[in-house]
């Protein structure tokens, strides 16, 4: 079937016709909690999943809806309300979630799947806080498998202390389940229970030809959004797959140094980062390919794969509406980052705070493009608790 193509007469016209052109090969893994864009794509995004191609990108927008925008320009290619929580993009389609069904949308933003429903426990809300000083969240983390869409699913509802909830309804709860769609039928079947653990991921381990440098203090652990130092060696992987360690020694200022294998175990030269008086604190990007250097009136941003400087941003970018705790991505000559905006006080005591995807140059620091994300609201503290 062609995806423009409509129903045919032996299809139900209440539904949509499913997509009989294969879907995503078996493998790609997408963390809806982190915003990360499917595994093999050149880049990860921060509350916003990726096209393979790196060119397209899909948010959940401020209307509860999805934009579909351009990577490069920011220049919005369209918009739906059918569905509100993106899951994967594979090639120029995207699948995604509503309240109850995973649709598929073409390039054009044209629905081309419909699944049957997805029932999952009545108190939870797929759209995300339903009510006043109730946090009720649903994530979600798509892959797929043989012609399945599987999702492992999370849900909670907390109350605020002090708040007290209906006689038909039950305080705090939690659930756990795995969903699967099919992409050639739309047939879904959600289960709910301990979710399986993931297949394990072992750490990678440092080559027989490290050796401890004199004056070798601490090392970087990598954290999203942010890092730590610690006193045992922790290498990690880039965005390439090649093997790293950040090391930090002190003899009488500070150095950051960049250790480098390739995928043969063969050490590279060492490159020293950062001099200063003082350890510097940083910053690593969603797919570990990139490295803020925070000074104090610069940030450097330097490249995990060669050591290269990469671009050079002002210090007060990062002291003001950024907040790195959602990740950043580095993409071509631009900084992608999420910022937040808290607007007045209403009447009520809630403060609205609006989100936005924006990218920066990385040379000058200059705004390429910002589009609005889902925002959220902040809630007065409830009295006497």
């Amino acid at each position: 079937m062609d995806f423009s193509s409509p129903p045919t007469e032996a299809q139900d016209p209440g539904r949509l016709p499913v997509v009989t052109r294969p879907w995503p090969a078996a493998g790609t893994t997408l963390a809806l909690s982190l915003g990360c864009a499917i595994a093999g794509s050149p880049v990860k995004l921060p509350l916003a999943v990726a096209d393979p191609a790196g060119r397209v990108a899909y948010t959940r927008n401020a209307d509860d809806g999805i934009d579909a925008f351009d990577l490069s320009s920011g220049r919005p290619l369209w918009s739906t309300t059918a569905a509100f929580r993106p899951l994967l993009a594979i090639d120029s389609r995207l699948l995604a979630l509503n309240e109850d069904r995973v649709l598929g949308f073409d390039s054009r933003g044209e629905p081309v799947f419909e699944s049957e429903p997805l029932a999952f426990p009545d108190w939870v809300s797929v759209r995300g806080r339903t009510a006043e000083r109730s946090d009720n969240a649903l994530e979600v983390e798509a892959s797929t498998k043989d012609g399945l869409l599987v999702l492992r699913w999370s849900a909670r509802l907390r109350h605020a202390f002090g708040i007290s909830v209906g006689p038909d309804q039950r305080g705090d709860r939690s659930a756990t389940g795995t969903a699967d769609v099919d992409l050639e039928t739309g047939r879904a079947e959600i289960k709910e229970g301990a979710l399986p653990p993931p297949a394990p991921s072992p750490p990678p381990l440092l080559p027989p030809s490290f050796h401890k440098r004199p004056g070798d203090q601490m090392y970087c652990q990598l954290g999203r959004g942010g890092t730590h130092y610690g006193g045992e060696p922790v290498p990690f992987r880039t965005g390439s797959g090649s093997l790293a360690l950040l090391a930090l020694a002190h003899e009488g200022s500070y150095t950051l140094r960049l250790e480098r294998w390739n995928a043969a175990g063969q050490a590279l030269a060492p490159i020293e980062l950062h001099v200063a008086t003082e350890a510097p604190a940083l910053s690593v990007d969603l797919d570990r390919s990139h490295l803020l250097i925070h000074g104090e009136s610069r940030t450097r941003v330097v490249s995990l794969e060669t050591g290269a400087l990469v671009g050079r941003l002002p210090s007060s970018l990062f002291a003001g509406e950024i907040k790195l705790e959602h990740g950043f991505a580095v993409l071509g000559k631009r900084l992608i980052y999420v910022a937040e905006r808290r607007e007045p006080a209403e009447a009520s005591g809630q403060t609205p705070v609006r989100r936005f995807l924006r990218a920066v140059d990385l040379k000058s620091g200059q705004r390429a493009w910002e589009r609005p994300v889902r925002g959220f609201v902040e809630y007065p503290p409830v009295p006497g608790a």
